[in-house]
């Protein structure tokens, strides 16, 4: 008979596996991510397209919080509905040959455009504190994190058209 220790502990570890399995599959690049962009620094984005085996695995926290991450894109998808914007064309692909960089955005909103609308590329990342307040302030902040993510978005709103 199992106990309930013992059945919580089979669920975690499932769980765990589970996320492990999704997060970390071999992945060899015929372009270069616009994730990968934002980095200052350049030999770590020519190593991951022409070595990407010699990347660490990701690791078990690593795996979960790009699981938290799925979880929250869902979340900030159905408060969007909520609010009636509608999220278009969500996790869509796109390649740039020519330039070599691939991505996926996480949907498009319609946005109002003197009275054309237009669909601009919506990035949805979830991050602790409060965000930079404008431009500028991305533009500024000191953190490497903030940078990559206005690199990506910006790679995709010039590819997205």
């Amino acid at each position: 008979m199992t106990t309930t220790a013992e059945f919580a502990a089979d669920l975690v570890a499932r769980h765990r596996a589970d996320v492990l399995a999704r997060h970390n599959r071999p992945w060899t690049p015929s372009l270069t991510p616009a994730t990968d962009l934002g980095y200052e620094c350049e030999r770590r984005i020519v190593y991951h397209r022409v070595k990407p085996d010699a990347a660490k695995p990701v690791d078990e926290g690593l795996a979960h919080l790009f699981a938290e991450g799925d979880v929250h894109q869902r979340d900030v998808r159905a408060k969007l509905a909520e609010l009636g914007a509608e999220v278009l064309e969500a996790e869509r692909n796109f390649r740039d040959e020519r330039l070599e960089i691939t991505g996926t955005i996480d949907g498009r909103l319609e946005v109002p455009n003197g009275g054309r609308p237009r669909r601009v590329p919506l990035e949805i990342k979830s991050t602790s504190g409060a965000p930079p307040a404008d431009e500028a302030a991305w533009r500024a902040s000191e953190s490497s994190l903030l940078r990559r993510y206005y690199a990506q978005l910006t790679a995709y709103m010039f590819l997205a058209n």
